[in-house]
């Protein structure tokens, strides 16, 4: 029996290049969902080892699954990795 660890990591700092409702709605069998879609772009790779998932929770993460936004804790500290 093997068992997979899931390890979720931050490795790109991206910027938003473009903000449309999707596009790709043909392309659906079923009802495509009519929303926002963002357009990101790489700017920086990050290859250290400080913003794990566990050190991003220290820091006020709560989930990868929700918004995220509001927790100027969180993303002053992720920023300041990138700047070193």
């Amino acid at each position: 029996m093997s068992i997979r660890k899931i390890y979720i990591v931050i490795i790109y700092k991206t910027e938003v290049i473009a903000e449309e409702m999707r596009a790709n709605g043909k392309y659906w069998i079923e009802k495509p969902p009519m929303h926002m879609i963002w357009r990101l772009e790489a700017v920086e790779e990050y290859t250290g080892d400080s913003l794990d998932e566990a050190t991003l929770k220290l820091y006020g993460l709560k989930s990868l699954q929700r918004p995220m936004w509001n927790k100027p804790e969180l993303f002053a500290y992720i920023e300041s990795q990138f700047e070193k």
